[in-house]
């Protein structure tokens, strides 16, 4: 047993992992436990938010679903990650990709994507670092609703 009370240690580089052993267990113990089977909703993008998920054992997709239904994988997390937890000044898009990678995930060139992103952070909507997006108005995005034009 870990500091969790669980038999699966936190992986590298979680949220439980990156805590101190005594603060980890005592997050643990302040929460409820909860149990859900596969394919199990935990979150919906947009829905306001009361609680995070700090998950012990098993493996979570994350993902989103475009309006033509298409689902792109965003993450996966593991034990020791927490789930639901906006960062401070905007919604973090955490997948380590490089805008050539990102651009051959949506069909489009890097070029392309290092447009749309210049854009966006031109018109304060994101911030990037490297291989990190944080959406800061998420509105905008959802009034653009899924399309961003670039005029060349």
């Amino acid at each position: 047993m870990n500091a969790a009370g669980t038999s699966t240690p936190p992986m590298p580089g979680s949220f439980l992992a990156a805590v101190d052993m005594a603060d980890g267990a005592a997050l643990v113990r302040a929460g409820a436990v909860r149990h859900f089977s596969a394919h199990t909703t935990l979150f919906h993008s947009g829905d306001p938010s009361t609680h995070v998920v700090l998950l012990l054992d098993g493996w979570v997709k994350v993902s989103a679903v475009s309006r033509n239904g298409y689902e792109a994988l965003l993450a996966i997390r593991g034990p020791g990650d927490m789930l639901g937890a906006s960062e401070q000044g905007g919604i973090v898009i955490d997948i380590p990709l490089s805008q050539r990678e990102l651009a051959g995930s949506v069909g489009a060139s890097r070029e392309a994507v290092a447009r749309a992103l210049r854009i966006l952070r031109e018109r304060h909507v994101v911030t990037t670092k490297r291989q990190r997006i944080v959406i800061v108005r998420p509105q905008v995005l959802r009034s653009i609703g899924g399309v961003v034009h670039i005029d060349t």
